[in-house]
């Protein structure tokens, strides 16, 4: 007779949140994506590496969710008054083999994305630059190793999703919850590293702390990324010995997307800053030229005062100017 796993009391509103959290994430991810594509069009900006990695990422990201949501629905929804059967769960854990095809290159083309962003801005600075470099090839490196080591866990790779049960697992797999936890461990550290290489590399640049805060915020948003991370590292810390849980493994998986979907968002807030001050900007000058027309009717003498009140200023500011502008970094205050 077929074997039953019982399920833990938090499963059902687990399937509920995950549902909720798939259709918003996927939602606000399309949103913002579409958007950063549309004002590169639109303003006419030129597409860089960081463009095909958001492309990229985008693609697993929504792969990932739909491993999310089939773990969660196929075979029946989880819930506290369905128990699984073990082919039931051999289908989940199949799922949770499957998403990590999707999870490692999803993460690692997200951050190339932010790496690649700063790499575009900042390039004129080569001598700062090269530490983002070293980065991305140590990064890329790590994911690459991460990427095999999930996939070959198992030896023969069947037992991943045969031998779910603990007893079992030891005899043909690898520690999966020490695997887990490295994984989330390296995660934190790359995400803080992302977080710091905004802050380091403008804030030696000759700007207003004003634009420097403002650039730092925009550039180093990615580090709400930095929560999920965390919380996924204390989550496997607090399970370590109980790596079989349905209801760990869907929380492993909302986190997987929340830190994913809430990176590729911050890559595409450059972008959606700037098309923002391009509407602004038109607007703008479509009320200079609709009050232009008006005080085209002012008399002649009070025409010349406004010119000689405007030339005076152009003068008197004309260094001013001149010195904040040579001394700034146009690259930024362009791309961002």
């Amino acid at each position: 007779m077929e074997g039953y796993m019982p399920q833990e009391p938090e499963i059902g509103s687990l399937s509920s949140i995950s549902l909720a959290t798939q259709i918003i994430c996927i939602a606000a991810l399309t949103f913002f994506v579409a958007l950063r594509y549309v004002a590169k069009l639109k303003l006419k900006l030129v597409f860089w590496y960081d463009d095909v990695f958001c492309a990229i990422a985008y693609v697993f990201y929504m792969a990932h969710c739909a491993c999310s949501l089939i773990f969660t629905y196929l075979a029946g929804p989880i819930s506290s008054d369905n128990p699984m059967t073990s082919h039931q769960m051999e289908i989940k854990y199949k799922v949770f083999y499957i998403g990590a095809f999707f999870y490692v290159p999803m993460i690692l083309f997200t951050k190339l994305t932010l790496l690649f962003l700063l790499l575009r801005i900042f390039h004129p600075h080569v001598e700062k630059a090269k530490y983002v470099y070293i980065f991305v090839v140590l990064v890329t490196a790590y994911y690459i190793a991460i990427f095999f080591v999930k996939i070959f866990i198992c030896s023969p790779i069947q037992a991943y999703w045969q031998d779910w049960q603990a007893d079992k697992w030891e005899d043909r797999c690898l520690n999966r919850p020490a695997v887990i936890l490295a994984d989330s461990g390296i995660s934190v550290v790359t995400d803080v590293a992302i977080l710091i290489f905004p802050i380091a590399l403008t804030w030696s640049l000759n700007m207003p702390v004003t634009k420097k805060l403002g650039v730092i915020s925009i550039l180093g948003a990615g580090c709400i990324a930095v929560a999920f991370s965390l919380y996924r590292l204390v989550l496997v810390a607090l399970d370590f010995e109980t790596p079989q849980q349905v209801s760990l493994i869907l929380k492993i998986l909302l986190t997987d997307n929340a830190e994913g979907g809430l990176g590729l968002i911050c890559t595409c807030l450059p972008a959606f800053n700037k098309f923002v001050h391009h509407l602004l900007r038109r607007r703008r000058d479509s009320r200079n030229s609709s009050g232009g027309s008006e005080r085209r009717q002012m008399n002649s003498s009070e025409d010349r005062i406004v010119k000689d009140s405007r030339l005076k200023d152009s003068r008197r500011g004309s260094s001013i100017l001149e010195g904040s502008v040579m001394n700034a970094t146009p690259m930024v205050l362009s791309d961002v």
